[in-house]
């Protein structure tokens, strides 16, 4: 079995289960921090890291979203991610980055949690990880 850790990282005065990952587009690659959220069904990212990775969006948004602070509506695309050396497709929501009001994305269930044996987050550890295994 080949799994993939990532410590977590400290935010806010907290220890949370960040993840580097990145986004592969047709211009570049963009590096992308993202909480690992089992509660989130679509992953979420900035638009402008689409336009980064050359990534096209629709004209108009296509997917609503709910999160902690409030709602939006993202625009729904297929795309193409690189987690540790697991590369992947999955949808990805991209908000308007001044909707988003965290520092960094969310890595959510659609897509990316069932291409793994299991998702896995140790906090009984030291320092705690968050591991994908195939």
């Amino acid at each position: 079995m080949t799994t993939t850790r990532f410590e977590y990282k400290l935010r806010g005065g907290r220890r949370q289960p960040i993840c580097d990952l990145s986004l592969l587009g047709p211009i570049s690659r963009v590096q992308i921090d993202a909480l690992v959220d089992s509660g989130a069904t679509y992953s979420i990212f900035l638009r402008s890291d689409a336009e980064r990775a050359g990534i096209s969006l629709p004209r108009l948004p296509n997917q609503p979203i709910d999160f902690g602070s409030g709602t939006a509506v993202g625009r729904r695309v297929r795309s193409t991610i690189l987690l540790g050396q697991q590369r992947f497709s999955a949808d990805v929501v991209y908000l308007d980055d001044e909707q988003w009001p965290l520092r960094f994305s969310l890595l959510g269930r659609v897509g990316v949690f069932s291409r793994f044996k299991h998702v896995r987050f140790a906090e009984r550890v030291h320092p705690p990880v968050v591991e994908f295994a195939r």
